[in-house]
């Protein structure tokens, strides 16, 4: 049986610094359009969008004028949101890791020179230089570009390359302020990425015994298809009619909440079913935050899960390893502590 629940009152810190944030940098506008929307199976990222549009709301009052994934986007946020301010969504993806995220962050600065536009909390890894000089000439030459990231390496880095403002907030997902949980039926539940930003290939075959292991649950492409599908057709019967229609802009993100709820509700119950959660993701750290929950966090491929516990602290529920020595040590750890 799963049921709803308030998050954890050691969350509610970081809300309120993520919701400061949006305070300074919102000034004097009074709409907003949000874009990059997360239509690919990345429950963190489902995470972040569902906390940013709670905190936006908050702020602003109101819902965002225009929404847009990279594929619904097609330069037409002026007829929807006039002269107001574009938020990019949140992420681990400002670099040239996901190449494709950023080349859609890119093209929204090409497109809107004279837009304020506001990155919200981010993760910045670069290889190589050309990739970091073309981002660097892209918001130098824009003037109203504001950055803001989710730890200090990030911050640190931005504030020496970019010529921009530059903040620092938690992540997102924090302000989501209620989650799905399921009853918690194994002692140790382990969250292991599947993809090029995981540590070691093989933490599935050394967590295994532990309990069951399992990656984010990928979002079905039904919704996707179908989602696309009906937004085609609104485009065809009405947009030539009505080129600024708020019902298509209604109708596109009630779609897009409802598919990130569902997403991040499947997440909440996949991590309700450990006493102990293990995990290489960042969100499943701030979701367990968000329960409550004690949890071990590794630290991934490029670092941004240990930088950002060492930037926000571990709430005493978080227990940040490193290494595959100090990963056993600590489950052998909590599982004589379980037993006695």
């Amino acid at each position: 049986m799963t049921e709803r629940r308030p998050a954890s009152p050691i969350n509610i810190g970081m809300a309120n610094i993520h919701r400061n944030f949006l305070e300074h940098v919102k000034g004097d506008n009074r709409s907003y359009s949000v874009v990059d929307y997360p239509a690919y199976n990345n429950i963190g990222d489902s995470a972040i969008w569902t906390g940013q549009r709670r905190a936006l709301l908050d702020v602003f009052k109101k819902a965002p004028r225009y929404v847009a994934s990279q594929q619904d986007y097609k330069k037409d946020i002026e007829a929807f949101c006039g002269d107001g301010v574009i938020f990019i969504n949140g992420g681990g993806n400002f670099g040239n890791l996901w190449p494709q995220r950023q080349e859609f962050r890119l093209q929204i600065i090409r497109d809107h020179p004279h837009r304020k536009i506001v990155q919200l909390p981010q993760s910045i890894c670069f290889s190589g230089s050309e990739y970091i000089d073309e981002t660097k000439y892209l918001i130098g030459s824009h003037k109203n570009f504001h950055l803001c990231v989710r730890d200090q390496p990030s911050f640190d880095f931005a504030s020496r390359e970019f010529d921009c403002p530059v903040y620092i907030a938690p992540d997102a997902a924090h302000c989501i302020s209620t989650y799905k949980a399921a009853p918690s039926r194994q002692e140790i539940f382990s969250l292991i990425r599947s993809d090029k930003e995981s540590l070691t290939p093989d933490l599935y075959d050394l967590l295994s015994p532990y309990g069951p292991t399992a990656d984010w649950e990928g979002i079905s492409r039904y919704f996707y298809e179908t989602e696309g599908a009906i937004d085609k057709f609104f485009r065809r019967k009405l947009q030539h009619k009505f080129p600024s229609s708020n019902i298509i802009m209604s109708y596109r993100l009630k779609m897009y909440d409802r598919m990130a709820q569902n997403a991040v509700d499947r997440g909440t119950k996949l991590l309700s079913q450990g006493k102990l959660i293990i995990s290489d993701r960042l969100h499943a750290h701030i979701i367990c935050v968000l329960m409550g929950k004690r949890h071990i966090s590794i630290d991934n491929a490029n670092g941004k899960v240990g930088e950002y516990i060492r930037k926000w602290g571990d709430f005493g529920i978080t227990e940040l390893v490193s290494s595959r020595a100090s990963l056993l040590e600590r489950i052998e750890a909590s599982r004589t502590t379980a037993h006695n």
